[in-house]
């Protein structure tokens, strides 16, 4: 492979470990022991990383896909192809083992139902716009990051919040619909400010920090907000 090729695989995953890491110490601070983690992560990142498209939602896969064909056609091994083509998406598997093991649901029902929210509520779009921003300054540096892993515990949160809501995994997609229903309201509010950011052609630091603000509200009203029985009985 040309120089240039492997030098851009290699930042793909070394970004990829550098969050990870982050991911850590920010999360696991009180409990650094490498082979504790080792030992709890690197089956279920295996089972994700190894089947990769059938975890991801539709969105995700199709982009996952395109990149992949195309690093086939570069001549990149198949296998690692697909590691390298879902780097992006492969950082969130910490966190779906997490709502995994709390909620006690199978790894590929959290895993779907994570990019299916997602999708639902264009968090990839958001992601990406944050990934975009250019800092001018350390602190942006710093904030720009800060916005990327508020963007994925609050993914993760609503993630564990609709699991609780289904009264089984077969039921998600009839939850889905009924959380989206009982919070219309938010998520409209939430869908309103993404068109604002994608109206502006260089947002602000400032509406990220806004709209992650009003994204955490809708997180923190699903985890503690139950399904109405009224719902409930309708679904």
């Amino acid at each position: 492979l040309p120089a240039e090729l492997q030098i851009q695989l290699m930042n793909d995953l070394m970004r990829l470990i550098r969050r990870a890491v982050r991911w850590l110490l920010r999360n696991r601070r009180s409990e650094l022991n490498i082979q504790n983690h080792l030992d709890r992560f690197t089956d279920n990142i295996g089972d994700i990383a190894g089947n990769l498209a059938d975890f991801l939602g539709a969105g995700a896969e199709k982009e996952w896909k395109a990149q992949y064909q195309k690093l086939e056609k570069l001549g990149v091994p198949g296998d690692l192809a697909a590691v390298v083509s879902g780097s992006s998406h492969l950082y969130s598997a910490l966190g779906i083992i997490e709502v995994h093991e709390s909620v006690g649901v199978p790894l590929k029902t959290v895993a779907n139902l994570y990019f299916t929210l997602g999708e639902q509520l264009e968090l990839n779009w958001f992601g990406n716009a944050i990934a975009a921003l250019v800092p001018s300054s350390h602190w942006q540096a710093l904030a720009r990051e800060s916005f990327r892993e508020d963007l994925h515990w609050q993914q993760r949160a609503l993630t564990t919040g609709v699991l609780k809501m289904a009264e089984n995994p077969g039921a998600l997609e009839t939850c889905v619909g009924l959380w989206m229903s009982q919070h219309e309201v938010m998520i409209a509010r939430w869908r309103s400010m993404l068109e604002e950011l994608k109206a502006t052609r260089e947002p602000e630091y400032a509406m990220f920090s806004v709209a992650l603000r009003e994204l955490l509200d809708l997180a923190q009203s699903t985890l503690h907000t139950p399904l109405s029985q009224e719902d409930t009985a309708s679904g």
